[in-house]
């Protein structure tokens, strides 16, 4: 962003955020794919467990039943294997279990 105490020097916006281009202030610099927090501050990332699809202020959302995310920073969740299923907001594939009436391992 184009920071006018700065005269016509660019500044970098902060951890994990972005701006457009033409900006012209801080808080114009938003949180990444992937990130929550406020316009115009550092942005975290998502936890395991939940995702963020969309660049800006919004919250990190949990993943849904039947889906994980291992990694932080995550713009979506995995679906589980074939025959599993897993409780909303699940964080590994271990997580993703067999339906009633299959049999295998955990994750599989």
């Amino acid at each position: 962003y184009l920071n006018a105490s700065a005269g016509t020097k660019c500044a970098i916006c902060l951890a994990n955020t972005i701006s457009l281009a033409r900006s012209h202030q801080i808080a114009e610099c938003i949180c990444n794919i992937g990130y929550e927090g406020m316009d115009g501050s550092a942005c975290r990332a998502c936890s395991g467990g939940s995702y963020k699809a969309v660049n800006g202020s919004g919250s990190c959302m949990s993943c849904e039943a039947g889906t994980y995310a291992e990694a932080s920073g995550g713009s979506a969740c995995l679906s589980c294997p074939n025959n599993t299923h897993s409780a909303v907001g699940s964080d590994a594939i271990l997580d993703c279990v067999c339906n009633g009436g299959d049999a295998g391992g955990d994750g599989a």
